[in-house]
């Protein structure tokens, strides 16, 4: 499949706000809590594979239980830039989709939560946070899988928060902390 310019600029976007605004979101999601409920929940989030910062924000909301989300999506960086083939086949028996453009070294991996749970070993659930936002995350980083080793070297966060943006954008619609052209996924992995 092909990614157009406008895509893969949304996603350059989308993956610079998400970087910039997370670790301030989670922070203000866990402002106010009580602070045993925050340890106790925190604590069990914790452990081989975790991702403090999500554990944070997951620590702070409700667990909806396992997700139905129909579209879900996670980067994964490649080895080179090369046709990622073992890629297309993994994807195509898990029931995923593969989206790749000609030289770089990432892909979107997309399906349901249900097959990407399956496909990545890993939950995915959904949630609610305090504001009533509802979204799809896993507690632990998604490793990757071992028919894949060699040809995928890691894998994104597997989450739907984005936290709301309270500012406008400078021009050029990057934060100032993000470099000219946006984060690139070797940046962020």
């Amino acid at each position: 499949m092909h990614i157009d310019k406008t895509e893969r600029v949304r996603w350059r976007h989308v993956a610079a706000r998400g970087a910039v605004g997370l670790l301030a979101a989670a922070l203000a999601a866990c402002s106010g809590s009580s602070p045993a409920a925050d340890t106790v929940r925190a604590a069990t989030l914790r452990g081989p594979g975790s991702n403090p910062l999500v554990g944070s924000l997951l620590a702070a909301s409700s667990d909806l239980g396992a997700s139905r989300a129909r579209h879900v999506g996670v980067l994964v960086a490649l080895s080179g830039p090369a046709r990622p083939a073992a890629l297309y086949r993994w994807t195509s028996a898990h029931h995923l989709a593969v989206r790749w453009q000609h030289g770089d070294s990432y892909a979107l991996v997309r399906g349901s939560a249900d097959a990407m749970s399956r496909g990545f070993a890993v939950p995915i659930h959904d949630y609610r946070a305090r504001s009533g936002k509802r979204f799809y995350a896993t507690a632990r980083y998604a490793r990757v899988p071992r028919a894949l080793r060699g040809a995928v070297t890691d894998v994104g966060s597997i989450l739907s928060y984005t936290p709301k943006v309270t500012t406008a954008l400078p021009p050029g619609g990057f934060h100032a902390d993000v470099p000219a052209g946006g984060l690139m996924p070797n940046t962020l992995l």
